[in-house]
């Protein structure tokens, strides 16, 4: 049997509530799974509460927009809308890096930078871009293949 020193407990107890935890219906975290007593070392430690269960949280890249998805959709302070609006880019994404060859056509680029730029764009997410209009400049440089140095 699984034994929450009383640390542990209360993290446990403030990460599951409602106002923060919003699994996906039928699935719950493996709190049996964790590593609690790292929670407070790094934020890192705690994605593994929000990760999808099953997902190998031994090696989780944070970088991998997929993975970063997947541990905001169960994030409750998280706006719904805004990992809706970035489906389509990890559907994108996704569609790429299985196909093997990680080439992709004109439409297809075409379809990604229109993507990165409605993520940008979200009311919950625009805000929190501190040179918005520099970013913005940048990933349209960059879909048109005149980005130089950031």
């Amino acid at each position: 049997m699984y034994s929450w020193c009383k640390t542990c407990a209360n993290w446990k107890k403030e990460l599951e509530a409602p106002s923060n935890m919003r699994p996906p219906a039928g699935t719950q975290a493996q709190w049996d799974k964790m590593t609690s007593w790292e929670w407070p070392a790094s934020p890192a430690n705690i994605v593994q509460v929000f990760i999808q269960p099953g997902f190998n949280t031994i090696h989780i890249n944070l970088l991998d927009l997929s993975t970063s998805l997947s541990i905001l959709r169960r994030c409750a302070r998280v706006p719904p809308n805004t990992t809706t609006v970035a489906d389509a880019l990890r559907e994108l994404r996704n569609g790429i890096v299985h196909a093997g060859t990680l080439k992709v056509d004109d439409s297809t680029r075409d379809d990604i930078f229109e993507n990165i730029r409605n993520l940008l764009s979200d009311n919950d997410v625009k805000p929190s871009i501190a040179n918005f209009d520099s970013v913005m400049e940048n990933v349209n440089k960059l879909a048109n293949g005149k980005l130089e140095r950031i």
